[in-house]
Order: C-alpha cells, then sequence, then structure tokens
C-alpha cells in the first residue's frame, strides 16, 4: 500500500495505490477530508488503507509513506497531538 495526504490551502485529501509483489495494480481509494492539517491527511490514508485491505481480506500488508511522523503513530499512539 502507498500512501499520501495533501493539503492545498485548508483543504485536505489523501489517496492510495494498492499492488501485489510483482507491481500489478489491485486497487486505489481517494478521499475529499476537508479542512484539516497534512499530519492528519496522511494519518487518516493510513487507516481508510487498513480498512480497505481487511475487506478485501489482504492480511500481509506492506505499507509506505514519505511522512515518517505519521507513520510513528503507528509505533506510539501519544505522538497524536490532542
Amino acid at each position: 500500500m502507498n500512501i499520501d495526504g495533501s493539503v492545498i490551502g485548508t483543504h485536505a485529501a489523501c489517496g492510495g495505490l494498492f499492488r501485489d509483489h510483482r507491481g500489478s495494480l489491485l486497487g486505489a481509494f481517494t478521499c475529499n477530508i476537508g479542512l484539516s492539517t497534512v499530519f492528519y491527511a496522511e494519518v487518516y490514508g493510513f487507516l481508510l488503507a487498513l480498512e480497505y485491505a481487511a475487506q478485501h481480506g489482504w492480511t500481509n500488508v506492506w505499507l509506505e509513506s514519505d511522512s515518517t511522523s505519521a507513520l510513528l503513530v503507528f509505533k506510539n499512539r501519544s505522538s497524536v497531538p490532542v
């Protein structure tokens, strides 16, 4: 799963691509979030991607993102701003 979040002005969106071990496209998603931050868009993208994978019965997944801080949320929940 390759996930990305984006913000233009204050409008956020996220999306992701799913590929198998050969690079063949398995699926994709996009989501308009509205007013938000890049961090939130990235984390929300992860959650949507994991939900998508679960709906398709994919239990062995590799999550990729260019947002190190968003990836750390899965290692340490206290890094989520309140």
